[in-house]
């Protein structure tokens, strides 16, 4: 193949990755799963919103997908949106069978692709953009049968690291005990610490958490963790790598003003550049979990550029509209230079308030402050430092004045 061919296909490609990147915003949907339990002939009408992200007139296809999709129908194929419509609210009808025989996760998914405008030629280049939201139907096992995952909040040496697996109890039956150990190693697989966790006990389809903590007293680097979960004479294991220092960046802390509830929530992101260099391109993502594992947002700020040794504020966006007030897991993520940071938050929702608290924070939140009450705080902090230096050398000039003028007195006697 001549260079001049492979040099052309490549530049179709680019130019079908840039419209289809610009096309993925022009559509959205939420949520992005919906999961039930699996109950006998369970009838169900699941909520969900489209976006009409550039506030254009659209056409868009709604088809169903999966293993479940004969047990679910929409009422209308074709959704319409004019230029003033920015979102629209629909449902789709689940009827599930009597029986699957199969334990586990099922899936059906409900998929809307924007339909080309009707401006488009035969000799035009349109691609479709996609957008799906899953149902997921939660079989249970027969017996005792968990789920776990291993997540970890990193710390810096010298800090306290947490290491918390939340697990569902999938079987049909209660675990009457659940713990975990987790085995620390380096790269070079050296065991570096053996931590545990406190018991707990989870009814059929609960979630709790097992959570271990450890003093970072290592070496900086990338370590590795292996959490062993032992339920009723099972044993379930989940693994991580995470990081001892080096954490270039901070997450400060995560706020949301001037909130009311049904609207737009606006996260502030308050991060904090701790390298020596400039940060380039760095974005933060936010996850929020319903009760029943459902990924209720997960939004994605605009990139940016952190100087060292400086904070920058990421905004992400959470359109409330249908979810009650309430207690949330939720994680923050910052990605940059080919690394991430995250932290894991409980988001307590109210009519006009969202508040975060960083998991394993001592201290719990750390209230957003306004950056000119800041700034005055600053200056008022300087203003009395300096007034305590005046009066200091003031003192010290009038004591050594005084000496000064005794020891003349007593010369001229």
């Amino acid at each position: 193949m001549s260079r001049m061919k492979i040099l052309g296909k490549c530049m179709i490609l680019v130019v079908m990755a840039i419209l289809l990147t610009q096309l993925a915003y022009a559509i959205g949907i939420v949520p992005g799963r919906t999961t039930v339990d699996f109950v006998s002939e369970l009838e169900k009408e699941v909520a969900f919103t489209l976006y009409n992200n550039e506030q254009k007139e659209m056409k868009v296809l709604l088809t169903i997908e999966g293993e479940l999709a004969k047990y679910v129908t929409t009422e209308k194929l074709f959704i319409e949106f004019t230029k003033d419509e920015a979102a629209k609210d629909l449902t789709y009808k689940v009827k599930l069978p009597k029986k699957i025989n199969k334990p586990g996760d099922h899936f059906a998914k409900i998929i809307a692709t924007e339909l080309p405008s009707e401006q488009a030629t035969g000799n035009s280049m349109e691609a479709s953009a996609a957008v799906v939201t899953q149902l997921l139907v939660k079989v249970p096992y027969s017996g005792k049968y968990a789920e776990a995952r291993l997540d970890v909040n990193e710390a810096t040496v010298g800090e306290v690291a947490q290491f918390i697996v939340p697990v569902y109890n999938g079987g049909d039956e209660k675990i009457t005990s659940a713990s975990m150990s987790v085995e620390i190693t380096d790269l070079k697989n050296n065991v570096i610490a053996t931590i545990k966790s406190k018991e707990i006990s989870l009814e059929s389809k609960e979630t709790k958490e097992l959570i271990a903590t450890w003093k970072a007293e290592a070496e900086p680097g990338t370590y590795h963790a292996t959490a062993l979960i032992s339920y009723d004479g099972k044993i379930l294991t989940a693994e991580k790598n995470f990081a001892v220092g080096g954490l270039e960046v901070n997450i400060r802390y995560v706020d949301v003003k001037n909130f009311n509830l049904g609207g737009v929530a606006k996260f502030n992101i308050i991060a904090e550049n701790l390298w020596n260099e400039m940060i380039t391109g760095m974005y933060a993502q936010l996850i929020i979990i319903g009760e029943d594992g459902d990924v209720l947002a997960d939004v994605r700020s605009t990139p940016v550029d952190v100087e060292p040794g400086h904070e920058a504020i990421l905004n992400t966006f959470w359109d409330t509209d249908g979810i009650e007030a309430g207690s949330y897991d939720a994680k923050v993520i910052l990605h940059y230079a080919d690394k991430s940071t995250e932290k894991l938050m409980n988001t307590e929702v109210t009519i006009d308030e969202i508040r975060n608290n960083f998991i394993g924070t001592p201290t719990g939140q750390v209230v957003g402050v306004d950056e000119t009450q800041l700034k005055q705080s600053s200056i008022f902090m300087i203003a009395l430092f300096v007034l305590a230096i005046i009066n200091i050398s003031g003192f010290i000039y009038l004591k050594k004045r005084k000496k000064r003028k005794m020891e003349d007195n007593q010369k001229v006697s």
